[in-house]
């Protein structure tokens, strides 16, 4: 079992799943949840919270270059520098 809000939070789809739907479609949308990133909305390197209502399923490979794309923008902004926007490539 994951910890954390963003365990938390496929768990508890997961779970969702089986309450749901027949063991066959369970398991294939436990599979398919268990793929995915529990990604926050709005990225905790903006400030964003860490908590289910912020937290949405996304492929792995497009949160990691998110992700990376956020932190290359502001690596080196002091503590506490406001940000207006951020430019994500690719979309």
């Amino acid at each position: 079992m994951r910890t954390g809000a963003t365990g938390q939070y496929k768990n508890q789809l997961i779970r969702r799943a089986y309450d749901t739907y027949d063991k066959a479609t369970a398991d294939r949308l436990a599979a398919r949840i268990r793929s995915m990133h529990a990604d926050h909305i709005q990225d905790l390197q903006l400030s964003g919270l860490d908590e289910a209502s912020n937290l949405w399923l996304l492929d792995a490979d497009v949160n990691v270059g998110l992700g990376r794309q956020i932190w290359q923008q502001i690596k080196d902004l002091p503590d506490g520098t406001i940000i207006n926007s951020i430019e994500i490539l690719g979309l």
